[in-house]
């Protein structure tokens, strides 16, 4: 939908950007996503466990998953994963400022 359509059935006021920013999608949907989570924790009960059972409950599996979180490996590569790494500082960062100083966008080229 182009802006002047928005700007025409939307608004009021015509603006030079789209309905939702893209940190604001995601700003929602994080926080339907912690409720969701809460009231799923806080609300749905699991059937209990037999003695012989060999699977884990959640909370088991959350312990094994926080105490893999906590080994030194899995959390640098967290730390790569939700980070870029600024290769010339050697130091991760987490904005996009570190990526226009380093050079390294992402471009294409034309072909020639």
């Amino acid at each position: 939908m182009e802006l002047t359509a928005r700007n025409k059935y939307f608004r009021t006021t015509p603006l030079d950007y789209g309905l939702v920013t893209l940190g604001g999608f995601f700003r929602f949907w994080a926080v339907i996503f912690l409720v969701v989570t809460i009231g799923i924790a806080l609300y749905k009960t699991e059937d209990p466990v037999a003695a012989d059972d060999p699977d884990m409950d959640v909370k088991k599996v959350y312990k094994v998953m926080w105490s893999i979180v906590r080994l030194k490996s899995a959390a640098s590569s967290l730390i790569v994963v939700l980070c870029q790494a600024d290769l010339q500082t050697s130091s991760p960062s987490c904005s996009s400022s570190s990526r226009a100083r380093s050079g390294s966008s992402l471009t294409t080229r034309s072909p020639a």
